[in-house]
């Protein structure tokens, strides 16, 4: 059993990681939990454990300091970083220490059994091998032997999912996308597929680019009419032979995290061979159509924003390096600096929303649907920043407290208001609380249960008949919100007056 110590200085988060995964299950031992960086360094000397889970930003010794010393000592304990958001430039440029992967707090638990398989692929799939491994199946060797003897290439394949469709939904189109690509390829002797960690592998007849092209992408539009799934393919290198195959498909499964792109690249074909790193260039254009997009914004030039916007978009695709977390730290950092910059400039109070920026953006299914989310959030930032820098006289707050008033029977939510006084909806909620006092929902809760008082002392009408007349949602939500101001139900203060 391979051994993995945890180092965090907060004792919930060491927890929290172990109760998302269970590590015996996966052939791990716990043998060190640690809540400073000198002990985890020291509980890794003693221990020599195969993986160590640091955080970054710990007492005493730091998560990048540990990953050099184990560097410098030639340790081999693998180590994977886990940071917050302000971390993240720093955990990202700690892979050339030799780091295995970085994770964003909160650890979601895919990403974290990702990072370990990455860590020891051969142990894993060591597991896997034996009878059953798909390349030293015996079929699968007579099927490759009938194909041309040309060369072959490697891909692996899988279905693009749009939101809102359900889980059993998936498994029954990724069943049968599988069996359609089996059947087709076989028909047209074009090659094979086979099933390989839960991957869908091919092995295609022909070396050449524009031949894997046409076959692939032949294959890909079949699918989508007989289908109706939108079909994603990795295409990685051509080889002479199945020995070589292993190794081929191991190339094309680590970039099958770019199917959360799939809506973005042309065709969804991901050739390995057009593979580029990003650049420093590319890293100062970040930084540039940040700027650029932000400045649009506030002078509300929507043919700027429409024309910087998409370059943005661009960058950060190749930025985030086929990895979702990324996409979304420079989604949430381009728009945290936007509402930085909008509150200098129509004097509101700087906000921190990177908890709710990253909240929104990680709902999103793909590429595509996270940089309209975006989209849409800067251009509700210009739609209502008139208002603030001398476009409009009203306050605002009046303005809100006037339609509460009038409106308050009504689903009034937090955007509904932000968008009546032209504001962001964060904005818009720290705004309110500064003026009233109360939270936004708080405040409405008062109104709703003071224009509900004439209906609960002169009438007899029963609480669910009040609590729909002033706006409240059901009667639960009526009874609790009355209880927290007066401290007793609507029914026991009617009695009470009755008395």
């Amino acid at each position: 059993m391979l051994k993995i110590v945890i180092a965090d200085d907060e004792p919930v988060i060491i927890r929290g990681i172990q109760k998302l995964i269970d590590f015996e299950n996966i052939g791990f031992s716990v043998v060190g939990e640690y809540e400073d960086g000198q002990s985890a360094f020291e509980g890794i000397l003693k221990q020599e454990p195969d993986l160590a889970l640091l955080d970054i930003s710990m007492p005493l010794m730091d998560g990048i300091e540990i990953l050099k010393q184990i560097h410098e000592l030639s340790i081999k304990t693998k180590v994977i970083l886990i940071s917050g958001f302000q971390d993240f430039e720093y955990a990202k440029a700690a892979l050339k220490y030799g780091a295995v992967e970085y994770l964003l707090k909160p650890v979601i638990k895919n990403e974290l059994l990702k990072a370990i398989e990455k860590a020891f692929p051969v142990s894993v799939n060591l597991n896997d091998l034996g009878a059953t491994d798909p390349w030293s199946d015996e079929n699968n060797l007579e099927k490759i032997k009938k194909l041309e003897n040309d060369g072959y290439t490697i891909a692996c394949a899988d279905v693009f999912f749009e939101s809102g469709v359900y889980d059993k939904t998936k498994r029954l189109i990724q069943f049968s996308f599988r069996s359609f690509l089996e059947e087709y390829l076989s028909e047209h002797g074009l090659g094979i597929a086979f099933s390989k960690n839960e991957d869908i592998v091919l092995v295609l007849n022909g070396r050449t680019k524009d031949d894997i092209k046409k076959i692939v992408s032949d294959l890909r539009d079949e699918c989508e009419n007989k289908l109706g799934a939108k079909a994603f393919f990795v295409i990685g290198s051509s080889i002479e032979g199945m020995n070589e195959i292993a190794d081929a498909y191991a190339d094309c499964a680590a970039f099958m995290r770019y199917l959360f792109f799939a809506d973005y690249i042309p065709g969804r074909l991901f050739f390995l061979c057009d593979l580029s790193d990003s650049s420093e260039k590319d890293s100062k254009d970040y930084e540039s159509y940040s700027q650029k997009t932000v400045k649009a914004i506030i002078g509300k030039s929507k043919r700027d924003f429409e024309l910087y916007y998409p370059r943005l978009v661009s960058v950060i695709y190749r930025l985030s390096d086929g990895k979702k977390e990324d996409a979304c730290f420079y989604f949430c950092s381009f728009a945290n600096k936007a509402y930085e910059k909008i509150a200098l400039a129509t004097g509101e109070d700087e906000l921190t929303v990177m908890s709710e920026l990253l909240s929104d953006a990680r709902k999103c299914v793909s590429y595509l649907e996270l940089a309209e989310e975006f989209k849409k959030k800067m251009a509700s930032c210009m739609k209502g920043i008139g208002r603030k820098i001398g476009l409009e006289k009203q306050d605002p707050y009046a303005c809100a407290v006037r339609y509460i008033g009038e409106h308050y029977m009504e689903d009034i939510n937090l955007n509904v208001m932000a968008d009546v006084v032209h504001m962001n909806p964060y904005y818009f909620s720290s705004f309110f609380k500064k003026k009233s006092g109360d939270n936004y929902k708080d405040y409405l809760s008062k109104v709703r249960i003071e224009k509900a008082m004439p209906y609960v002392i002169s009438t007899d009408k029963a609480a669910y008949e009040i609590a729909m007349l002033v706006g409240f949602s059901d009667v639960r939500a009526f009874s609790d919100a009355f209880q927290r101001i007066y401290g007793e139900t609507p029914k026991s203060y009617r009695k009470k007056l009755g008395k």
